[in-house]
C-alpha cells in the first residue's frame, strides 16, 4: 500500500469513528434538518473516501490478486449509488427532514436490482 491509499484509508477510518456522533444527532434530533444533514453527509464522505481508496489500488501492476473489471464496476456502482443518494438528501433535509429519512429507503430496491442484475450478468454457475 502507498502512502495516498494509507492517507486515505486512515482519513476513512477516521471518519467512521465519527459515526456515533451524528447517529445520536439524528436519534435525538430526527425532525431537525441539521442532523439530518450531518448524518447524510458523513455517510457521503465515508463512501467517497472508500471510493477514493478503492480507485487508487484497483489497477496496481503488483496487487497479488487483481480486481476484475466486472467486479471494480460492481464495487463502483454500489459506492456511486450511496453516495449520490445520500448526497441528494442533505438539500432534501433542509425542506423536509422525514422525506430525507425516507428517501434513504430508496437504496433497498435498488440494491436489490442492483444484485439481481449482476447475478443474471455473472451466470449461474458463480453463486
Amino acid at each position: 500500500m502507498d502512502g495516498l491509499s494509507l492517507r486515505l484509508a486512515l482519513a476513512g477510518l477516521g471518519a467512521i469513528a465519527l459515526v456515533p456522533f451524528p447517529t445520536t444527532m439524528l436519534s435525538e434530533y430526527a425532525s431537525q434538518p441539521l442532523a439530518v444533514a450531518v448524518y447524510a453527509s458523513t455517510i457521503c464522505v465515508i463512501d467517497l473516501l472508500e471510493l477514493a481508496v478503492f480507485l487508487t489500488i484497483w489497477r496496481r501492476p503488483q496487487m497479488a490478486h487483481p480486481i476484475s473489471d466486472r467486479v471494480a464496476r460492481n464495487i463502483l456502482t454500489d459506492l456511486g449509488t450511496t453516495v449520490l443518494v445520500f448526497a441528494a438528501t442533505v438539500p432534501i433535509a433542509f425542506v423536509s427532514p422525514t422525506a430525507a429519512l425516507w428517501t434513504w429507503l430508496s437504496l433497498i430496491p435498488i440494491k436489490i436490482m442492483l444484485g439481481r442484475r449482476e447475478r443474471s450478468r455473472a451466470g449461474p454457475d458463480t453463486r
